[in-house]
């Protein structure tokens, strides 16, 4: 963390609901690091010849930056939100 902070890749930011821990966040370098990480990644699984499509990578990765969105937006809105299950 120290490196990737040292770097400009990660932030702390002030935790509205505990103020003795900090909130990361990723500012414009830290998502152009990891898009490169994530670019590096998807010529590596074309070389690997596996069952997983691109396009499956790129769907795991909507779908975890959905949820670290939703994430995002439960912190900010005080962390005591909780979605309710859709099959339920």
């Amino acid at each position: 963390m120290v490196n990737a902070r040292d770097s400009g890749w990660v932030e702390l930011v002030d935790n509205p609901v505990h103020r003795r821990s900090s909130l990361v966040h990723l500012p414009q370098a830290g998502a152009v690091a990891i898009g490169a990480v994530a670019a590096r990644e998807h010529a590596m699984l074309r070389g690997v010849g596996g069952d997983h499509t691109e396009a499956d990578v790129d769907a795991t990765l909507r779908v975890l930056r959905s949820l670290q969105a939703a994430l995002d937006d439960v912190l900010h809105e005080g962390g005591d939100r909780v979605a309710p299950e859709e099959n339920a």
